[in-house]
């Protein structure tokens, strides 16, 4: 796997990959890869199989940290385990660390109760690592790419942080949360050419091309 890695595949493709390949002995149904920001925003990167989780949305922790839905992260997440399983042994959650700080979990749900859960306990750590490692590259990359002419970015400082204005990061959220220019004008009060500007603004600021890039690059660093 980690050769594959090295390729840098989509992170779907690696969320299908643990239930069609990897884990497929043991009987997954799904996996899901979130990713934990340095402001407590819980975000699902990918997901494969039966879920209604909504991939790209950044969920803040006063939300997420009381959601039964995703309970069982937020327990993993006070939890000094590296690794945890649901009472029903259906549903395994794995802390992905990025030099020893939390930076998001690896969920596996098995679609009948798993008997021994510590024997598959260390492979889904081994995998864990990996995906953490392949995170964090996907991070690098992120940097070198936005970053070639940072400090000539109007919006970057002289150390490459990024500076966006109330407006562009609200608008940043609509992004994230997959919303269109009209409704994103509408819920701030501004005309959509304004918005529309502030898009470019945002795209230029951040190095991408794209809604989706703006959306994965502001829910990797956090953003939002």
């Amino acid at each position: 796997m980690l050769e594959w890695l090295t390729f840098m595949p989509p992170l779907d493709k690696v969320a299908r990959a643990l239930v069609l390949d990897y884990f497929l002995p043991y009987g997954p149904i799904e996996s899901a890869i979130w990713h934990l920001n340095n402001k407590d925003a819980l975000t699902c990167l990918a997901v494969y199989g039966p879920s209604d989780v909504i991939v790209g949305v950044a969920i803040p922790g006063t939300i997420w940290r009381n959601s039964t839905e995703v309970q069982i992260l937020a327990a993993q997440a006070a939890s000094k385990k590296a690794a945890s399983w649901s009472s029903e042994r259906t549903h395994a959650v794995v802390n992905l660390y990025a030099q020893s700080m939390l930076i998001g979990f690896l969920t596996i749900r098995f679609g009948q109760v798993v008997e021994s859960p510590d024997r598959l306990t260390q492979e889904i750590e081994d995998f864990a690592q990996l995906i953490s490692l392949y995170i964090s590259l996907r991070f690098l990359d992120s940097m070198n790419h936005n970053g070639t002419n940072a400090n000539q970015k109007a919006g970057q400082s002289h150390n490459g942080q990024v500076h966006l204005s109330e407006r562009q990061r609200l608008v940043l959220v609509g992004i994230v949360m997959k919303k269109t220019n009209n409704s994103i004008a509408s819920e701030l009060g501004y005309s959509v050419s304004t918005i529309r500007h502030e898009t470019m603004r945002i795209f230029e600021i951040l190095g991408v091309s794209n809604r989706i890039e703006a959306a994965s690059y502001a829910t990797t660093l956090g953003l939002i």
